[in-house]
């Protein structure tokens, strides 16, 4: 959504200064730990310059192209994207550097040794955007080895499946998922059968009025006898509305079973599957990685699986315990 295009300039889309912002209109002091933290503005806090420039695209075409992207992004929500979806490295738009608050970033370093077959080794790191933009002010130079790091996610990821494949968890899992699917999506044969067997009641008592009748109670009947057919016809609209309703029962077993056998092929999604495909699949269980540089130090938070277990949702490694970061520069 760069109004560039369409011949504006923008200005205070995000915050950077060291000492203040631009806030309401107004400068507003940062707060310290803040300082080094690039900050996203929001949009009423955008310096707007119309028709600064000759546009690229006129503005019908820039209006239309905003609302297909609006609704490209309600249909789902993308979790990397750019060169990030091709890109080799699993935990891409995942860590974030809890010393400056920047993501991390996967670069590629091309050594001066030579392989078998006449190329350059490489190695991939994990590092820092904050000292990758701007340096060691804003945060330090330490590189993390991308195999090390994502061997340690991995493993972690595998633990908390076999605890979860063999300590009872396919009768949890039945549960959860029996309300999750069903959340929002009530079986009506259950009140369907409550109406039928309240209908039956209706007619058991009209019948029984009926054969009690006198002339010294009529007025009394005729009064319980209107309450009864007001009330059936009631329940008969809500039962006519309710059988019109298109419901297939949800196999709840049948999903499981196709859960735990995807759960439990871990190792073969990442050995035959696409990086954008392993991607995926990690983030079904990682929700986000801490790393910690000056500690040598990371945290990493799953989204919950209801396992029948006690203990937290994350797990801490310590440098030498875990991995070994590396900290020779670029």
């Amino acid at each position: 959504m760069n109004g560039i295009y369409a011949g504006d300039m923008v200005w205070n889309r995000r915050a950077c200064g060291k000492f203040h912002r631009i806030e309401n209109g107004h400068a507003k002091e940062r707060l310290r730990l803040q300082a080094n933290r690039v900050e996203l503005n929001g949009n009423e806090d955008w310096i707007v310059i119309t028709d600064a420039h000759e546009p690229i695209i006129d503005r019908c075409t820039f209006a239309r192209a905003q609302e297909l992207r609006k609704k490209r992004d309600r249909g789902g929500k993308t979790v990397f994207g750019g060169r990030g979806k091709n890109s080799p490295f699993l935990l891409t738009g995942l860590i974030q550097c809890e010393s400056c608050g920047h993501s991390f970033q996967g670069i590629t370093m091309t050594g001066s040794k030579l392989r078998k077959d006449g190329m350059r080794v490489q190695t991939r790191y994990y590092v820092c955007g904050g000292y990758m933009s701007k340096g060691n002010s804003v945060c330090n130079r330490v590189l993390f080895r991308k195999e090390y790091l994502e061997e340690f996610v991995l493993s972690g990821v595998k633990r908390r499946l076999d605890n979860f494949l063999s300590g009872g968890g396919r009768r949890v899992l039945e549960k959860f998922i029996a309300e999750e699917l069903h959340c929002g999506r009530k079986d009506p044969r259950e009140e369907i059968a409550g109406l039928r067997s309240r209908l039956e009641e209706i007619d058991k008592k009209a019948d029984v009025l009926l054969e009690n009748i006198t002339s010294a109670n009529r007025k009394f009947i005729d009064r319980k006898l209107a309450k009864l057919r007001s009330e059936r016809r009631t329940l008969e609209a809500r039962l006519q509305e309710l059988k019109s309703i298109d419901y297939k029962p949800i196999d709840v077993r049948g999903t499981v079973d196709g859960i735990l056998a995807r759960l439990s092929d871990f190792d073969g999604v990442f050995a035959e599957g696409t990086i954008e495909e392993r991607k995926e699949f990690l983030r079904s269980f990682v929700s986000k990685i801490k790393l910690f540089p000056a500690e040598c130090r990371e945290r990493v938070q799953f989204f919950r699986i209801p396992l029948p277990v006690n203990g937290n949702s994350s797990f801490v490694s310590i440098a030498g315990v875990g991995f070994e970061p590396t900290t020779f520069g670029l």
